[in-house]
């Protein structure tokens, strides 16, 4: 958990003109019951979300990021991706 709060403050703090994610940003396979328990990956789209209130952020789907098509990651690339 200290990662994912060091990232979040990162992300809250950062003074890029903008963040592009370019495929792959989870490297692990949790399975694919995340995508409909919160959790995690909503706790993922809500600070991607607040980092998009501040600068653009572009993602390109990755081999691994499957679960952007039908799970939470969805509406990030629908909302955030610009």
């Amino acid at each position: 958990m200290r990662t994912f709060e060091a990232w979040r403050a990162y992300m809250a703090s950062s003074r890029a003109d903008a963040l592009f994610i370019l495929g792959d940003l989870f490297e692990v396979w949790v399975g694919d019951d995340i995508a409909h328990a919160p959790g995690f990956a909503a706790d993922c789209v809500a600070v991607l979300h607040a980092t998009a209130h501040r600068l653009p952020v572009f993602i390109m789907h990755g081999n691994r990021d499957f679960l952007m098509a039908d799970g939470p990651d969805a509406q990030l690339r629908r909302g955030v991706a610009r």
